[in-house]
């Protein structure tokens, strides 16, 4: 969000053929993603791996997004 980066656009970055569905479905916890997809994510965003996971055991509420909106980074 603090990059007003579209789903679309990540995806893209990110290298999905899947587009903003996949990112949603990552955004929603309805997709198990790879240690890969995170880091491709980090990159895109250009933030540290640690900056997109918790570490505390609760899920992350700032990215839960509708799907039409854009990706927040916690």
């Amino acid at each position: 969000m603090e990059q007003e980066m579209a789903q679309d656009k990540l995806a893209f970055m990110i290298g999905s053929s899947k587009g903003k569905a996949y990112i949603s479905r990552i955004e929603l916890d309805k997709l198990h993603i790879s240690i890969s997809a995170i880091h491709r994510i980090a990159m895109a965003l250009d933030v540290e791996v640690r900056d997109l996971i918790s570490f505390s055991g609760k899920k992350p509420t700032a990215c839960k997004l509708k799907p039409s909106a854009t990706l927040a980074v916690v």
